[in-house]
């Protein structure tokens, strides 16, 4: 069956998990990126420090109930105050939903975690 461009828009196609954070006393809803995001994401990366990195990721795959982004990219500051272990869980979490292989992000998520160790 062909789909028509109508079907293709309304087609839910991002995949979404809920991620258990006991850090936080809950969980978080991570979504796979949306084209745009992703293109942003991956032209942003290659001047982003190892944690700006991994705080972006997070940034823009954490959403809220309605599929909305929870935060935006002024709350990059605050949640650098937050624990790097649950930041951690939902960059790893982001990773594999993604489908994001880059061995430069794999770096970068191991410099996260020496700096916040």
């Amino acid at each position: 069956m062909l789909l028509t461009k109508e079907q293709i828009f309304a087609a839910q196609d991002l995949q979404s998990i809920d991620i258990d954070i006991p850090e936080w006393g809950g969980s978080v809803k991570v979504r796979a990126m949306s084209a745009i995001d992703r293109i942003n994401f991956e032209k942003e990366q290659k001047d982003l420090q190892p944690s700006e990195m991994v705080l972006k990721l997070v940034l823009l795959t954490c959403i809220d109930d309605a599929g909305d982004r929870l935060f935006e990219n002024d709350d990059l500051e605050q949640l650098q105050l937050k624990s790097p272990n649950a930041i951690l869980k939902i960059f790893n979490e982001s990773i594999k939903l993604n489908v994001l292989n880059d061995k430069k992000i794999e770096e970068q998520a191991e410099n996260f975690q020496k700096d916040h160790s």
